[in-house]
């Protein structure tokens, strides 16, 4: 009986480590909706990959406005758009798959349907699309949104 005390001892020396060390429940990971379900502002505006846009503005200056623009996921499928002019569009959108989304589809507004350039995160949503125009061809736009403050 003697034997079995430090036997004991150095089993529960590295059992009590062991079991509070497991940190119990992990935390709930996220869905894509969970995370761009807020207010975005815009970060950057490239148009035929030339950046238009930044905030703060980098060593070249802005030559487009897009300070007013934002977007707000309100829910899983209502969105507000606030365009540069300061008017506002509430309206639905859905992602093509909602685990691994490779657009957003808006129910009204130009352009309609977006591309999600990954990963989506809490932090950044980056979207682009191309327009077409008569005049000047195709047109090319990424933009990069981040949480508004």
């Amino acid at each position: 009986m003697k034997n079995l005390k430090p036997i004991f001892w150095i089993f529960i020396c590295v059992l009590v480590p062991l079991l509070t060390a497991c940190p119990g429940d992990d935390p709930k990971v996220k869905s894509k909706t969970e995370m761009i379900t807020k207010n975005w502002r815009v970060r950057q505006v490239r148009i035929a990959n030339q950046v238009v846009y930044a905030n703060p503005a980098g060593t070249t200056p802005n030559t487009q406005d897009f300070g007013a623009y934002g977007l707000h996921f309100t829910s899983a499928t209502a969105f507000v758009r606030t365009e540069q002019n300061g008017n506002s569009t509430t309206r639905t959108w859905q992602f093509d798959d909602n685990e691994n989304p490779t657009k957003i589809t808006f129910s009204t507004g130009i352009p309609s349907e977006v591309k999600i350039e990954p990963p989506i995160t809490d932090e950044s949503l980056v979207i682009f699309y191309t327009t077409e125009s008569s005049k000047t061809g195709p047109s090319s736009y990424r933009i990069e949104l981040i949480p508004a403050q």
